[in-house]
């Protein structure tokens, strides 16, 4: 059965809405988080990411070819720009492209498909804000929102360079690109793919082949990353292992190589259904399928940062939005609680022990999050702002 545009997506546009109280409560919280965090000491705001971005600011020679590199080419370029200067310049630099790439993804969400869509958006994105401010993660979120924003408004080939380049910013929206199909898009999808290969040669013939390498494999690194989900079946299965810092991020065990490459290929495989179920159900495309599809990379992901999060945000809100259960809520609330559960246990280095049962809920949330996404084939139609009735 072919599937029936639902009444959430992009195509239909209305105009802008007045913000209730929910929204200036949802905002002004988010700015009072922001406030707070930069206002803190730089150094502790620069345990994660953003004193990795100085380090390769500041290193001599080139990106991939004289140090390497675990972000993609365009994230990189950007790291170089924003990377440069005081500890507290770099910082405020970093919260101001978190706080518009959010903001961002809300108005867009709010302006092409609901208001309620946008809120919940809000409300998945609060928790995570106390370590977000200080990650560039969310602007790869807008630039794929935007670009099925662009493809659903006849921008074919605007909306598929720019999912392009979400790809060469962060790699993970390739898995969100089938949309484009299911949306009858092709034109914007043909474009992303071919923008992504060339500059994808493009990169390698300026930075060598092991810049790809140094990307996929975080630097070379051959553990799990602890907070990943093979990384807690690691440590559940050889509990005496000790951790190590490699790459970056903490980790345990040894990564061989079929293994890596048994993940990759169940993670295509679950990617490649969920977009195929999607042909056959009348959801919203950028809701429950593209959900499963980021779901299924991140559970099945040999690093899971708690930034990555904010990937799944979009997806969950339309998909939440579609249906009469607060399932997505619960999940999606509880990922982002356990995550700040986990930052709070690096930035003060107490009750490391902690770690594995706060990874294992944010894992649990997570697939929860992909069984809705797969399982996911009724929308329900609202009748006001407080009723829902299934179609």
């Amino acid at each position: 059965m072919r599937a029936v545009r639902s009444r959430a997506m992009v195509s239909r546009s209305e105009g802008p809405e007045r913000l209730d109280r929910q929204e200036w409560l949802l905002i002004g919280l988010m700015v009072a988080i922001w406030a707070v965090m930069l206002s803190w000491d730089p150094r502790l705001t620069l345990h994660e990411d953003a004193r990795r971005f100085v380090e390769i600011a500041s290193a001599p020679g080139a990106p991939y070819r004289d140090f390497a590199v675990e972000y993609p080419p365009l994230e990189t370029i950007l790291i170089l720009l924003v990377g440069r200067g005081s500890d507290g310049a770099v910082v405020w630099r970093l919260a101001i492209i978190n706080a518009a790439s959010t903001l961002g993804c809300w108005l867009l969400l709010r302006r092409f498909w609901s208001r309620r869509v946008a809120t919940l958006f809000l409300w998945f994105a609060l928790p995570i804000q106390f370590f977000m401010a200080f990650r560039l993660d969310a602007l790869s979120v807008l630039l794929m929102i935007g670009a099925i924003v662009l493809a659903e408004r006849r921008r074919t080939t605007s909306g598929g360079i720019l999912a392009a380049s979400g790809v060469m910013f962060r790699i993970w929206p390739v898995v969100v690109i089938p949309v484009f199909l299911i949306r009858r898009r092709a034109r914007a999808f043909v474009i992303a793919a071919l923008v992504a290969l060339f500059a994808g040669i493009w990169w390698v013939a300026i930075s060598g082949t092991d810049a790809v390498s140094q990307v996929s494999g975080y630097r070379g690194a051959t553990g799990w990353h602890v907070e990943s989900g093979p990384g807690v079946v690691e440590q559940v299965l050889h509990p005496a292992q000790q951790v190590h810092l490699e790459g970056g991020a903490v980790r345990i065990g040894s990564m061989l190589p079929w293994e890596v490459r048994a993940l990759r290929l169940v993670t295509f495989v679950l990617v490649v259904t969920a977009w195929v179920l999607a042909a056959r159900r009348s959801v919203d495309a950028s809701g429950g399928p593209a959900l499963a599809a980021v779901s299924v990379l991140l559970v099945l992901s040999p690093v899971f940062s708690p930034q990555y999060l904010v990937w799944l945000l979009p997806w969950a809100a339309v998909t939440a939005s579609e249906r009469q259960v607060r399932d997505v809520q619960i999940f999606t609330i509880g990922a982002g609680v356990f995550a700040s559960l986990a930052i709070a246990i690096y930035i003060w280095n107490r009750y490391p022990s902690v770690l594995e049962i706060v990874s294992l809920g944010r894992i649990i949330c997570v697939v929860g999050l992909a069984v809705i996404g797969f399982t996911h084939a009724r929308v329900a139609t609202r009748l006001s702002d407080d009723r829902v009735v299934a179609t």
